[in-house]
């Protein structure tokens, strides 16, 4: 008798867990709903940010020709098959996100947390690597004599802040820091046109196939990001869940990538590009004005990336704080979650001792990135099929 009542106690609690999983989660999307242009600017906030200076370097570094506006093409094809094949598999199950889907099951629910684990790893671990080169760019560009921990607690204050305001306050974020960062872009590829010189453009292909797939292991950073739609999707209307207007923003992140990675071996030759640290900075510093109106256009691009990395900060710290919360620490308040996890990535931040150890570091983030879309798709549609397969046995009892 005893042993029963303890049983039924241990089921209850288990039941009473679920629950307040359960209610964390509503609570944090019932009060806002995205819309797929929304979804779609989200997209673009954080992706650019992350391989936005340093990627023409990197690319042409690996490749050793200047073909690599078609790896970036062809990458932006893969995302969009990707998008594609989530966004079906998200309008089976609306209002939750991927892991809510997974775990319904005994086993999902193990799955789930595994992946949750990862994602938190995943997020964390990109937030740390924003944050390094957020610092070392300010020392180098702006902020000379400012050390960089100061700078870099700074951004992560700003980021937990941002984070209080939840996926409302992140996704108008977006709204408001996309369009300047996209605009700033395009303005400083257009005043660099003079400067073009496309005959170091060519030859195309050079040394054929080889080159490509070169490219393609370099685990390139634009469209790293792309995970968030497992998440942020949960909070979109069915009516909204289209994969058209997130492809959209696909084809203008390849765009604008292709548009930096020409402009720069075309001003500077591709040596020259393998050679700078940061390339598009360096694009910036060869604008020039008439009349002088304007000097150190390099100082107004690094202003707008700092709001871009901001934006992409806040998102994966977002995302970060509410995985940590719906899987491990659901009782816990967000405050105490959201300044422990600052404490930790400003300590990640500082690991790697230079330059070239952040984009290892970057590197195995972004293989991470890849792995977790691949199995975060495999498990989904395992699940979908499963409990598919299921429902059409108990119809035939």
């Amino acid at each position: 008798m005893l042993q029963h009542h303890r049983g039924k106690t241990r089921s209850i609690n288990a039941n009473d867990e679920k629950s307040w999983e359960r209610l964390v989660r509503m609570n944090s999307r019932e009060k806002f709903q995205i819309k797929a242009h929304e979804m779609a600017v989200s997209l673009l906030a954080i992706t650019p940010s992350i391989g936005f200076l340093s990627s023409p370097r990197e690319l042409t570094e690996a490749m050793n020709t200047a073909d690599g506006w078609f790896v970036i093409i062809l990458y932006g094809f893969l995302t969009m098959a990707v998008i594609s094949v989530y966004t079906h598999l998200q309008r089976k199950y609306p209002g939750q996100n991927l892991l809510e889907f997974i775990g319904q099951s005994k086993l999902g629910h193990w799955i789930a947390k595994g992946l949750a684990l990862f994602f938190i790893v995943f997020f964390v671990s990109l937030m740390a690597y924003q944050l390094h080169i957020f610092g070392d760019v300010m020392k180098l560009y702006l902020l000379i004599y400012t050390p960089p921990e100061f700078t870099t607690a700074l951004i992560v204050l700003l980021a937990a802040y941002a984070v209080s305001k939840g996926t409302q306050g992140i996704i108008h974020l977006s709204l408001m820091f996309v369009p300047i960062t996209l605009l700033f872009i395009i303005i400083m590829v257009v005043f660099n046109i003079p400067n073009v010189n496309l005959q170091e453009l060519r030859p195309l292909f050079p040394e054929g196939i080889s080159p490509i797939l070169r490219g393609m292991t370099v685990g390139f950073p634009a469209f790293i990001g792309i995970e968030i739609l497992f998440f942020f999707m949960a909070s979109m209307k069915e009516s909204q869940i289209r994969a058209l207007p997130l492809n959209v923003s696909i084809i203008i992140l390849v765009i604008l990538n292709v548009l930096i990675l020409m402009s720069s071996i075309a001003i500077f030759s591709l040596q020259a590009t393998k050679l700078a640290t940061f390339p598009t900075v360096e694009l910036a510093k060869e604008i020039e004005i008439p009349g002088g109106f304007f000097e150190r256009i390099e100082s107004l691009m690094l202003t707008v990336w700092v709001m871009s990395i901001f934006n992409a900060l806040s998102i994966s710290y977002l995302l970060a704080v509410q995985n940590i919360q719906a899987h491990f620490v659901p009782r816990v308040n967000k405050i105490w979650v959201t300044a422990g996890l600052a404490f930790i990535v400003i300590i990640l931040a500082f690991v790697p001792q230079s330059l070239s150890e952040a984009f290892i570091m970057r590197h195995w983030v972004n293989s991470l990135g890849l792995i977790l879309i691949f199995a975060g798709l495999s498990c989904g549609y395992l699940s979908y099929w499963n409990r598919r397969h299921q429902n059409n046995l108990k119809g035939e009892d």
